[in-house]
């Protein structure tokens, strides 16, 4: 199932918007172009009407150990990316500098949202 497909489907059958997802341990807002595929380590972030509904969506999987499990993988990965980058380096975690990355939303991707 694509992102894509996997937004209307949720939308259309519960009423919650998905408008980010956890790709290579990154949160991604809008991935439409990056994720091909839903899988069962994807974690998806959503707005919904209430508690009720997120609770449909989130009742099948421990989504919290997913998604630690997920970013986990992804700092391995940019470890050993640097790794081999600088020769050996410890990399940016073991060096005290690295910081995880933040998701942002950008303002021209709320205009719509605040429109009449």
């Amino acid at each position: 199932l694509s992102y894509a497909r996997f937004v209307e489907q949720v939308y259309d059958e519960v009423g919650v918007l998905v408008v980010a997802a956890q790709i290579d341990g990154e949160v991604v807002v809008a991935p439409f172009a990056t994720l091909d595929r839903i899988e069962e380590t994807t974690v998806c972030f959503a707005i919904a009407p209430d508690q009720y509904a997120l609770e449909m969506l989130s009742q099948k999987a421990d989504w919290p150990s997913v998604f630690y499990r997920n970013r986990n993988r992804g700092w391995t990965q940019q470890d050993e990316l640097h790794k081999r980058s600088d020769k050996g380096s410890p990399g940016p975690r073991a060096s005290g500098s690295w910081s995880p990355p933040m998701c942002s939303f950008p303002e021209e991707m709320a205009k719509p949202l605040l429109a009449d």
